[in-house]
């Protein structure tokens, strides 16, 4: 198993691309949470769109996971969407526990970085899965198709 480390990049300013790989330890996203601060401190609360890439993560340790809600309520101070990729058993498991542990955050979980990339990029934002209600239709209105009885 590699070492783990973390590269952050900022490919604009409201977005922010963090990529985790190796063998997690909780130095390592101290660091990570650090570097993301800064970058970050100018940012205005809300603006920012997070893509975290764990498709690089071959284990962690405990820590490093507690390591990571950490980061994300950080950065959930300043994003309004993150983006986590995960092919693999320890990245996706990681992923759910940072979804299952912080509230009110814009959360999505995706197994290609093109499909988080597109999330991130989409101008209608986060859904709900709940369709719009219409309004039900006059009851005292005949049926189309039906002759009004008369």
């Amino acid at each position: 198993m590699g070492a783990g480390r973390f590269v952050s990049v900022r490919r604009a300013a409201d977005q922010l691309d963090l990529e985790l790989i190796g063998e997690l330890e909780e130095r390592i996203l101290l660091a990570c949470d650090a570097d993301a601060r800064a970058q970050l401190t100018a940012a205005k609360p809300g603006v920012v769109k997070v893509l975290v890439d764990l498709t690089g993560v071959q284990g962690y340790t405990l820590e490093a996971r507690d390591g990571l809600v950490v980061l994300q309520r950080h950065l959930g101070d300043r994003a309004c969407q993150t983006a986590y990729v995960a092919d693999s058993a320890a990245g996706r498991g990681l992923a759910l526990w940072v979804v299952h542990m912080t509230e009110g955050q814009v959360i999505k979980c995706f197994a290609r970085r093109s499909d988080a990339a597109a999330w991130l990029c989409g101008s209608a934002g986060p859904t709900t899965g709940i369709r719009p209600v219409t309004r039900a239709r006059d009851p005292e209105a005949p049926r189309p198709g039906k002759k009004a009885l008369g």
